[in-house]
Parts: structure tokens; C-alpha cells; sequence
């Protein structure tokens, strides 16, 4: 399986709305890596709590868990297994060390996959 079929496998059972965020190769769409970093920078930045998240755009989790699933490196998805921040749907209170880390990676490797699909594609970064 690839990885973008890996990423549709992960999504589709879940709810076919998110599907909705792919692109025609089944890869995560431009616009949605983008609003993907946006919200993974305001909660490392303590902008927003992961409640106001789950509020306002429920899908970021089940996206950003996709993407750590699908295009993670090693670092990322180790990370992901000792934080909750991406798994959580109730009030966790404030952010872990653990959850900071893996904030700090998430926005790093979307900031580099937003950066790679702007310049494959030529597209200009929304905004």
C-alpha cells in the first residue's frame, strides 16, 4: 500500500467527509496541509486549547492523526505515541512537555510539506 492509499485507508472508515480534504492523487489537498499547520501553530503557541479545537474544527484531529500516520517520519509518530494532545475530544487541561514535542514536529514537518507541494506544483500558499 503507499502512502497516500495508506492515508485514504486511514480516513475513509472514519467518516467519508474527510475525504473531502484529499486532492485527486489522494493526498492531503494544499489547502487543507495549510489549515492544518495554522491550527497545529496556534496550539503550540497557546492561542487555542485543544477544547476550542474540537469545538471549532473537529476534523484537525482526525487530519493531523492522518498525516502523522501517513507521512510522519519515525520521530513524529514516536512522539505521537506518548502524547494525547492529538487524541483527545474532552478537556485535558494544559498542554504536557510530551504534547509541546510533538506540536513542535507536527508544525515542522507540515511547514516542510506545505513548503514541498508549493514548490512541486507550483501553487501559491493560501491565505
Amino acid at each position: 500500500m503507499s502512502v497516500d492509499a495508506d492515508l485514504t485507508a486511514y480516513l475513509g472508515p472514519i467518516d467519508a467527509r474527510l475525504l473531502g480534504y484529499l486532492d485527486e492523487t489522494s493526498s492531503l489537498a494544499l489547502p487543507s496541509l495549510e489549515h492544518l499547520y495554522r491550527y497545529a501553530v496556534a496550539l503550540l503557541q497557546g492561542l487555542i486549547r485543544p477544547e476550542d479545537v474540537m469545538e471549532d474544527w473537529e476534523d484537525f484531529f482526525y487530519l493531523a492523526g492522518g498525516f502523522v500516520f501517513a507521512h510522519g517520519s519515525t520521530r513524529l509518530t514516536t512522539l505521537a505515541r506518548v502524547s494525547s494532545v492529538l487524541w483527545v475530544g474532552r478537556d485535558q487541561g494544559p498542554l504536557s512537555e510530551s504534547d509541546r514535542m510533538l506540536l513542535v514536529e507536527l508544525t515542522r514537518e507540515l511547514g516542510e510539506a506545505v513548503c514541498a507541494r508549493t514548490r512541486r506544483k507550483g501553487d501559491a500558499p493560501t491565505r
